[in-house]
């Protein structure tokens, strides 16, 4: 059969011939059971920008999609990411893409049930965590900011306030006692032992609101390391140093 959907019980077979997961629309299942044909729909774009990522089953050929990170540690406002290149199910990832696509594709894969991960209001420790429904973020909390938007940067973990909705297949980071506006992340790779920071710079944030037209593009980049472009506005990089730009 080739029917879709989003909300799986114990009165379903084990076995599907075909499961459709589409981006933004809850999934639940109560049992695990394994799919003939299973499509995993989401637009993911190598733009050197990465995504919180969790879905019901493991990744086959991680590395045809791209790179997974997972929460290894924190020390004050510094938290380190880990590279693995055996993405689990039910396992909350930062995931940067090698390629632009819209859909991972996999059969005969075990999709597992949901019904076992922790919720938002109960945190024992910290790390990340992900959800399949849309929920309202737990204040406190940090998500991350795929892209630079309302001066914040990408590549950034972010306080969330109140009222901050997380769709599904999301991820956010949780850490308790921590306090600060926004982290630093350092990645450790598979190929490196040790963390490398993305962001090596002064953390002192200055505001500027002379036009962006009057630096030179080669001045300037995002915290990302991405080159920016005249009439900019946000947090850029110069010489080292932080700059708002407005």
């Amino acid at each position: 059969m080739g029917t879709f959907f989003t909300s799986i019980t114990a009165s379903y077979s084990n076995y599907l011939t075909s499961l459709i997961l589409n981006d933004g629309e809850s999934f639940q299942s109560d049992v695990d059971l394994t799919v003939e044909d299973l499509t995993f729909k989401r637009t993911f774009t190598n733009d050197g920008g990465m995504y919180t990522l969790m879905v019901p089953f493991d990744i086959y050929n991680p590395s045809e999609y791209g790179t997974f990170y997972e929460y290894a540690s924190h020390s004050g406002e510094t938290v380190t990411l880990r590279e693995t290149n055996e993405p689990k199910a039910n396992t909350p990832y930062i995931f940067k893409p090698a390629k632009d696509f819209t859909e991972i594709h996999q059969t005969n894969t075990k999709v597992y049930a949901s019904t076992n991960l922790p919720s938002p209001d109960s945190h024992s420790n910290a790390g990340l965590y992900g959800t399949y429904q849309q929920i309202t973020a737990p204040t406190g909390g940090y998500g991350y900011s795929a892209g630079d938007v309302s001066g914040i940067a990408a590549g950034a973990f972010v306080r969330t306030g109140t009222n901050v909705t997380l769709p599904s297949y999301r991820a956010y980071l949780w850490l308790g006692e921590t306090s600060a506006a926004r982290l630093r992340v350092e990645f450790s790779d598979l190929s490196n032992d040790e963390a490398t920071s993305i962001k090596s710079v002064s953390d002192d944030l200055s505001v500027i609101s002379h036009p962006f037209s009057r630096l030179r593009t080669s001045e300037a980049s995002t915290i990302s390391g991405q080159a920016v472009t005249p009439g900019y506005k946000g947090i850029v990089i110069i010489n080292g140093k932080k700059l708002f730009i407005h």
